[in-house]
């Protein structure tokens, strides 16, 4: 399928969840919020909740559908993706080299967590910390090979 049809189709299906939520919307707004009954739930409620669950799974859907697809149709251009992603891999191992538990078992208790939670919010900081510095570190060098050049 052509970019215009794509583009055409999710157009279409904006506009009809936009309509509907607006529709839901409305009908709250005149029922009011001082009468919380299970029909108003049945009624509007629900209708609402269940609109926004199918536009989260189909924003969930597209979004792994249009990678996917873009692989498949480029492959020679999604090697850099690939190698991008492997490098995320090889930081998280290193994080979660860099990250032992620290704790002992009556911290632990205390907490209510297990070493293993321990170890791995400990390898999130740590891997959020080594990715920042390596954003911090990109843009200082492009801003210096700028004004290099």
């Amino acid at each position: 399928m052509e970019n215009k049809g794509i583009h055409r189709i999710a157009t279409i299906v904006s506009i009809v969840f936009m309509a509907l939520a607006a529709i839901f919307v409305l009908l709250i707004w005149i029922n009011g919020d001082d009468k919380v009954s299970t029909s108003l739930q049945g009624t509007v409620l629900d209708p609402f909740f269940i609109t926004s669950y199918v536009a989260l799974l189909l924003g969930v859907v597209l979004a792994l559908a249009f990678p996917i697809a873009y692989f498949i149709l480029n492959p020679k251009k999604s090697m850099k993706v690939l190698i991008v992603l492997a490098g995320l891999v090889i930081v998280l191992l290193i994080s979660f080299a860099l990250s032992p538990n620290t704790y002992s078992q009556t911290e632990l208790d205390a907490r209510e967590i297990t070493a293993t939670t321990a170890r791995w919010v400990g390898t999130g900081l740590v891997f959020t910390y080594i990715v920042g510095i390596l954003a911090i570190l990109s843009a200082i060098f492009s801003g210096l090979s700028k004004v290099f050049k």
